[in-house]
């Protein structure tokens, strides 16, 4: 039979919560992608306790938000554009198409990594807490990539975030691409004007 959760518990559930979650630092939450993930685990620790708790479903919703920032942070500064590059001109298309190129290259493997990592995960609830009855030994203990369903629903969450910043970024990127390659022929065909008048 299965355990329902009163009203007044889940009230106290979510104070309970409230009051771990904001007795940490505020510089901490900004800096460290440990702690953040540590909160998001506490929260879907109590989700799985108390899965109709809109309160704490919403606190999730927050506490990806903040840790998407982050991320998204983090990504733009591996994209950031050079002082130098930030004026394009005829001396620094090629040096900057080069750079972008690389650029594209490394987000779109690494964009590929994080989606494979997700399949796993998915593939491991699947496996081990959504269907347990059909477990075959296909996905031994020794391969997991969590210990319980908290972690996996943690790393599933924040994997997803940053997939879906990942596949913007490169779309932004990819535009800076082409945009940097059509420069390329502009000045390509400019120069091939000014050849041809000395011919």
């Amino acid at each position: 039979m299965r355990k329902t959760v009163s009203p007044i518990l889940g009230f106290l559930t979510a104070i309970v919560i409230s009051t771990q979650i904001f007795t940490y630092p505020a510089h901490a939450q900004d800096t460290s992608n440990a702690l953040n993930e540590n909160i998001l685990h506490t929260l879907y620790e109590e989700l799985l306790k108390n899965p109709e708790s809109t309160y704490i479903q919403k606190r999730i919703q927050d506490e990806r938000a903040a840790i998407r920032g982050t991320i998204e942070m983090e990504l733009q500064k591996t994209v950031e554009v050079p002082s130098e590059e930030q004026e394009i001109d005829a001396t620094n298309v090629p040096k900057a198409l080069e750079r972008q190129k690389n650029i594209v290259t490394i987000l779109q493997e690494r964009l590929q990594e994080r989606k494979v990592d997700l399949e796993l995960l998915v593939a491991e609830e699947e496996a081990f807490y959504l269907r347990p009855t059909v477990q075959t030994g296909t996905l031994l203990p020794a391969y997991r990539l969590t210990t319980t369903h908290t972690e996996l629903l943690t790393k599933k969450a924040i994997l997803e975030d940053r997939i879906s910043l990942l596949e913007s970024l490169i779309a932004q990127q990819q535009e800076r691409l082409e945009k940097l390659e059509t420069e390329q022929l502009l000045l390509q065909f400019a120069l091939l004007i000014s050849i041809g008048k000395y011919l």
